[in-house]
């Protein structure tokens, strides 16, 4: 008894098996599509439209257009979709009765429609092969229709252990895709309206900072910024700014009240014209960051980590990192520092070892620490790597400020390529002051482990 249910076990087994074969192998290629061969050759200038399931998209004398928000197309976005359907290659086209084309797509049936100014291309996604992570496609082209079972061979950059799931990830990376609705598929770059290159001024107008302007034609501020401070370049800071400065939705602006205005950004365009965007706390009384546009009847929603381009202070436009005269090595360099309780006597001591700067002192009275963290964190902190890459804030102190951060004695003096600092740790946030500058660097993220930054951290004096 045991036996019989066994093997018919297997034969409901071997059934399934068979019909799951012969969905995927119903019939060898057909003369018009080989195997390997790219189901689409698309220029996107040569379409005039794009149906997805959601949203359409259109060319505009070669803008593209979210249609249903009139806004423009995310390229990036774009470029992916049209890069997806040219990687499309065919591994057999199938031939089934019209009776049961339907079989082949119960879980999965989405519509594209590729018009072009000549043509028109309907394309069905289909099915996918949990296993192979191979699809079925249907395109419908000069009233004939094809159905083919294709693979995806887009270069895909995430975590797979073998290539059948590698080829479900990206079967699932085109359908969502192809599934994004209209707010997922605008250019969400809060900018786009300006072009960086014809820009003249910009001017920053805030209720809680300081009001300031940049020329980008001179690289010069208003109020000025002190020599001691070396300014970015402004128009190139700019450029980086605007491809990462983003919105999360908008809505077209009617009768809402726009109330707690936060900030007035300007720019001054080399022909005398103006774009202002007016960033407000609160819309209808609904607290949130909201962006206006001069002669843009949108408003737009920003995050919290979006407003702070209009929340600008001018150190923001200031490198913010202690500049050395040297700061590239080759593997084989060398280079020596002098360290000091008090400024006054000091001691020498060689970095050796780049690769893991390992110090050795140069005085037989003085022992360098072992504990290369130690001398890690002052390195880092001395060439700007790590969580020193950029300062809190920055500074520019008096005679009398200077000797009030060094009054204690509790930090070290650090004589380095002829540029002496001070460093000192109070409460987990390190300060640096540049002595030849008169520069004071803030770190308020502090530093990884015990460390004091004190001198007996980096070495130890013999008694005499």
């Amino acid at each position: 008894m045991r036996n019989s249910i066994l093997f018919a076990l297997i034969c409901i087994l071997l059934g399934v098996a068979y019909y799951l074969d012969q969905k995927e192998d119903v019939v060898d290629l057909a003369p018009n599509r080989q195997k390997g061969e790219k189901i689409f050759k698309i220029e996107l200038n040569d379409l005039r439209e794009i149906h997805l399931p959601n949203t359409k998209m259109k060319n505009n004398k070669g803008e593209w257009f979210v249609t249903d928000l009139l806004y423009p197309v995310d390229k990036k976005l774009l470029g992916e979709l049209i890069n997806r359907l040219n990687n499309i290659h065919v591994l057999k086209e199938i031939k089934v009765n019209k009776n049961v084309i339907d079989d082949f797509f119960k879980y999965q049936n989405h519509y594209i429609k590729l018009l072009s100014f000549e043509d028109q291309i309907e394309v069905r996604l289909g099915d996918v092969s949990q296993v192979t992570g191979h699809f079925y496609m249907q395109i419908y082209k000069n009233r004939k229709q094809s159905l083919y079972l294709c693979h995806d061979t887009t270069f895909f950059q995430g975590f797979y252990r073998t290539e059948e799931e590698a080829n479900m990830q990206r079967y699932l990376g085109f359908k969502n895709l192809v599934l994004l609705k209209p707010n997922k598929l605008i250019e969400k770059k809060t900018l786009k309206q300006i072009d960086i290159d014809q820009v003249k001024t910009i001017s920053f107008e805030s209720l809680s900072q300081d009001s300031f302007e940049l020329d980008l034609s001179s690289n010069k501020s208003k109020p000025i910024t002190p020599k001691q401070i070396e300014k970015v370049n402004f128009r190139g800071s700019l450029r980086a700014i605007k491809n990462n400065l983003f919105f999360d939705e908008f809505f077209e602006l009617n009768e809402q009240i726009l109330d707690r205005k936060i900030s007035t950004t300007t720019f001054t365009l080399l022909d005398g014209s103006q774009i202002k965007y007016n960033l407000y706390g609160e819309l209808d009384k609904r607290k949130g960051y909201f962006l206006s546009i001069s002669d843009d009847k949108n408003i737009y929603s920003l995050n919290p980590k979006s407003i702070s381009f209009f929340i600008s202070q001018l150190s923001d436009f200031w490198v913010k990192k202690l500049i050395l005269p040297k700061t590239i090595f080759s593997g084989d360099d060398s280079f020596r520092i002098s360290l000091s309780k008090d400024g006054k006597k000091w001691y020498q001591f060689e970095v050796y070892d780049l690769k893991e700067f390992k110090v050795r002192s140069l005085n037989k009275k003085v022992q360098a620490s072992k504990l290369i963290n130690n001398y890690d964190q002052l390195f880092n902190l001395l060439f700007a790597q790590n969580q020193y890459k950029e300062t809190t804030q920055l500074k520019v102190l008096t005679s009398k400020k200077k000797k009030e951060v060094m009054k204690d004695n509790e930090g070290v003096f650090v004589e380095i390529f002829e540029r002496k600092v001070y460093i000192n740790k109070l409460n987990d946030i390190v300060y640096l002051l540049d002595l030849d500058r008169d520069l004071l660097y803030t770190y308020v993220k502090g530093t990884e482990g015990s460390i004091s930054f004190s001198t007996k951290d980096f070495y130890e004096t013999s008694s005499m």
